[in-house]
């Protein structure tokens, strides 16, 4: 039977790029709700918790097709089940390298981390990225600007989301190239903030 699988986490190198639990929720029940498929959550042992605290915000009678595998597979399982899933979910996080090495369907979720840095051009795979003015983070500093408050993450939306996962499902989707975009910024209202230079690239003009 055709399933979807999703991974909430992130690991501990920076949880900043966890997208909201109550954000997982609201997508699990729109796919409970027009997609009818089972949905299989994973993670590490030690995530076993919060990954519960997603399933724990599901409306009543919408997790009657959603496990959680949490702590429950072996890394060759995790790659098994990765490998048959019809569309992997997925923050920026290990699994979803594993499953850009398997070719399985993906939508990833950036934003302390911009996509670019992987320079990811494969088909099959929907980015959704929504640049603010501090991100990327990751790799610029040792803790993040926004001390946990991760709006980069916060400012993607459900329905973005299920709808690159219905493309992905309606496929295939083709080769895109790097999400790369120059840095230009607008506050809430569309007003431009300017254009931010990242400190780590070198001049090359002088």
């Amino acid at each position: 039977q055709p399933y979807l699988v999703i991974n909430p986490n992130a690991s501990d190198l920076m949880i900043e790029r966890r997208w909201p639990t109550r954000r997982f929720a609201a997508l699990i029940d729109q796919l409970s709700t027009r997609l009818k498929l089972p949905v299989l959550l994973i993670g590490l042992p030690s995530e076993q918790a919060y990954v519960a605290s997603v399933v724990e915000l599901l409306h009543e009678g919408e997790n009657a097709q959603v496990q959680n595998l949490a702590g429950a597979l072996s890394l060759g399982g995790l790659l098994a089940l990765l490998e048959r899933a019809r569309c992997l979910i997925t923050n920026d996080t290990g699994p979803m390298h594993m499953a850009w090495a398997l070719g399985t369907p993906a939508v990833c979720l950036f934003g302390p981390v911009d996509p670019a840095h992987y320079g990811w051009s494969g088909a099959n795979v929907e980015i959704v990225y929504h640049r603010v003015y501090c991100s990327p983070c990751l790799h610029e500093a040792d803790e993040p600007p926004c001390r946990g408050d991760n709006i980069c993450m916060q400012r993607i939306e459900v329905d973005p989301v299920l709808a690159a996962i219905q493309r992905i499902l309606a496929g295939p989707v083709p080769n895109h190239p790097s999400a790369f975009e120059p840095g230009f910024f607008v506050d809430d209202g569309g007003l431009p903030l300017g254009r931010v230079v990242r400190g780590s690239i070198e001049k090359v003009v002088s």
